[in-house]
């Protein structure tokens, strides 16, 4: 079956599995046990009967179900995922399960279901230092503006930006449909780094485009590349000039990715992280893509500028990749989200966020409304309520100080931190499927086909997308 979100499968990992209320049981044992056997019945049940009071119990349920290949659990969990029940909701999550179930049985509800889905849909969203990208349900993924080293994963240039005195600079100055490996390939997660993106397909094969002249941030050998390609196991860096070129087979079986200033790192679905660039050795191994020592049972990872982190299944965090790991204290239970700034945050499923304010000591909760996902980059961090609202601030003094509401985004199911310490733009999917954002413009990073700066949300369209 296809890689549920991280962010879902930490939440079932780290519920309790059989619980209690009152000294009852939730439900009857032998029919979880049924569940957990492969008993695609059972897991419907199960799920149905706990929906409506513990639906991330319910979720983790039917992801069993549907993981047995089980249609009705995938139709079921799909339309969990669709309502936010248990988790932010996610349509794109939802289009792969309901693949699956349909799949698996043609003509079922799953296929209806699968059909009133919208495509144009706008599932998630990654800003970069000045460009920004944007997945939709129907697993395609659209970049504009800066282009000076393929970020927008284009190989021609649509405009240039800039004056003789400066030099101009390459742009794309409309959203552009990215391929991966020239080909419609579904993509099933996005991550913008500084001037690097890197997606995952539904196959689980890692893709990159933009700048890897820096530490080989692209994984496969090359300085660049305006074209996404696959991060390969045991690439070498090809140095400006040379050949295009790489050794050893792609990198497969990945289940997200992160990319930060000068580095990219996948989470595979076995448990382990694998990172390439910011080498600590020497510029000919920094493309070569690495496993994290000690580290087999990842569920969940986030990327800051310098540095990720891996929440495990035993609900620790490692931090400190690609290439000096560390165990943070003192993990609070049950943490469903996680950021990393120039600290690293979390999210638990009260609501609450996690601050380590540094290395070695143990985080405090912060004095802030009820959270269900955050976002950081350097000093800069981001918050969403259950409600949508998005607040935003800055992290000094083992705080987030002056956190304000972003109004412009109105109700959002999903945002992303700026990257820029000052001048920085900012986007989130609103509660109808649309790209929004504000802040500033100097690259057309806004996607409005211009470059003035705005303190008003504008909607970015798609070409050819109603």
């Amino acid at each position: 079956m296809t890689p549920r979100p991280h962010l879902i499968a930490a939440a079932f990992a780290l519920a309790p599995v059989l619980g209690a209320c009152a000294g009852a049981p939730l439900y009857p044992r032998e029919t979880a046990a049924a569940c957990h056997a492969g008993v695609g019945s059972a897991c419907v049940e199960l799920g149905a009967g706990l929906r409506a009071t513990h639906p991330m119990r319910a979720r983790a349920f039917l992801t069993a179900g549907c993981d047995a290949g089980h249609p009705a659990s995938c139709a079921a969990l799909a339309d969990m995922v669709l309502r936010g029940e248990g988790a932010p909701a996610s349509r794109a999550f939802a289009s792969q399960l309901l693949h699956a179930a349909c799949a698996a049985a043609p003509g079922s509800r799953a296929c209806t279901a699968l059909a009133d889905l919208d495509a144009a849909w706008v599932d998630a969203v990654s800003v970069g230092r000045a460009q920004t990208c944007v997945m939709t349900a129907g697993a395609t993924i659209w970049c504009w503006r800066r282009n000076d080293h393929g970020q927008c994963g284009q190989a021609a240039p649509e405009v240039r930006v800039g004056d003789a005195r400066h030099g101009a600079e390459i742009a794309v100055a409309r959203p552009r449909r990215v391929l991966l490996g020239g080909e419609d390939r579904p993509a099933t997660t996005l991550s913008v780094g500084v001037d690097h993106a890197c997606a995952l397909d539904h196959r689980g094969e890692v893709w990159c485009w933009g700048d890897g002249a820096r530490y080989g941030t692209l994984g496969l050998g090359a300085p660049e590349s305006a074209r996404p390609l696959q991060v390969v196991t045991e690439p070498r860096m090809v140095f400006r000039g040379a050949h295009y070129g790489w050794v050893g087979p792609p990198l497969r079986g990945a289940r997200d990715v992160v990319a930060g200033d000068c580095y990219s790192c996948a989470l595979l679905r076995s448990g382990a992280v694998a990172c390439w660039g910011c080498s600590q050795g020497y510029w000919d191994d920094a493309a070569a893509v690495r496993a994290t020592p000690d580290l087999e049972d990842g569920l969940m990872i986030a990327g800051g500028a310098h540095e990720a982190c891996v929440l495990t299944r035993r609900g620790g965090i490692t931090c400190g990749l690609p290439d000096r790991p560390r165990v943070l204290e003192g993990v609070p239970p049950l943490v469903v989200g996680l950021a990393v700034g120039d600290v690293p945050l979390a999210v638990t499923a009260d609501g609450g966020v996690w601050l380590w304010p540094a290395v070695g000591e143990v985080p405090t909760r912060l004095a802030v409304a009820p959270a269900v996902a955050v976002r950081a980059w350097g000093d800069r961090a981001c918050l969403r309520t259950a409600e949508g609202q998005v607040s935003c601030g800055w992290l000094r003094d083992g705080a987030i100080v002056d956190l304000a509401d972003v109004d412009a985004f109105g109700a959002a199911i999903g945002f992303d931190a700026p990257r820029a310490r000052a001048g920085a733009h900012g986007c989130a999917v609103t509660r109808e499927g649309r790209v929004v954002c504000v802040g500033a413009n100097d690259w057309g990073q806004l996607g409005a086909g211009d470059r003035e700066p705005r303190a008003q949300a504008v909607t970015v369209t798609l070409p050819g997308v109603p």
